[in-house]
């Protein structure tokens, strides 16, 4: 599995693999965290919302996460990793032109 890995995200080394998890590990568990304060500031309970609320919310959330990657992966010596993966990320909701190849290996 982490050769897999290796291969997919385009590091040297297993050691890189586990940072790049931890790095995604600790993004999400900080989105979860700031979630419920940032609602009680605001005066709303998460579970009551209408869901249109909710949708703007995962609209809003998806770049403060991605931000949170490329900062997080910084500290950690993986930056210009979580750089490319949101450039592909972004990539992938882009028209494209025929033919040409999204990957961005270096």
């Amino acid at each position: 599995m982490i050769e897999k890995l290796k291969k997919r995200w385009g590091v040297q080394s297993a050691y890189q693999v586990f940072i790049i998890i931890l790095v995604f590990s600790i993004t999400g568990t900080t989105i979860l965290i700031i979630k419920r304060p940032v609602f009680e500031i605001l005066g709303f309970e998460f579970a009551s919302l209408p869901i249109w609320v909710k949708v703007i919310y995962y609209i809003v959330i998806l770049p403060v996460y991605l931000g949170l990657l490329i900062i997080i992966g910084s500290v950690f010596g993986q930056g210009r990793f979580f750089m490319q993966f949101v450039i592909r990320f972004f990539r992938r909701f882009s028209p494209s032109k025929k033919g040409s190849d999204s990957s961005i290996k270096e």
